[in-house]
């Protein structure tokens, strides 16, 4: 997936991708300092996760959605004029993107 065009690898990929959800939740728990016993280290371990799942969707939502009208995607402007996945947080580019898009 990492080549600039591999953005689209998603589509392929993301049903393996369970482990690296669960591996950032994992460190998120046990980096905050408390027991990860503790239902706050809990806490903190299903809010990672929730999110990492949520980006991980949104990603698959973006590159099904441009994948069935013919669109190429890419992470970044790298590599002609494929739809970027990824931009800078105050990208003036980000207002003409689709509502779906700006999270």
């Amino acid at each position: 997936m990492t080549p600039p065009r591999g953005a689209s690898e998603i589509l392929r990929e993301r049903p393996k991708l369970d482990f690296v959800v669960d591996a950032l939740a994992d460190r998120a728990r046990e980096c905050c300092g408390l027991d990860p016993a503790t239902p706050e280290a809990q806490q903190i371990r299903q809010r990672v996760r929730d999110r990492a799942l949520e980006l991980l969707d949104d990603w698959s939502k973006i590159a099904n959605g441009l994948s069935q009208s013919g669109v190429a995607l890419q992470y970044q402007t790298e590599v002609g004029s494929a739809q970027r996945l990824l931009y800078e947080f105050l990208n003036a580019e980000l207002k003409n993107l689709p509502a779906q898009n700006q999270r």
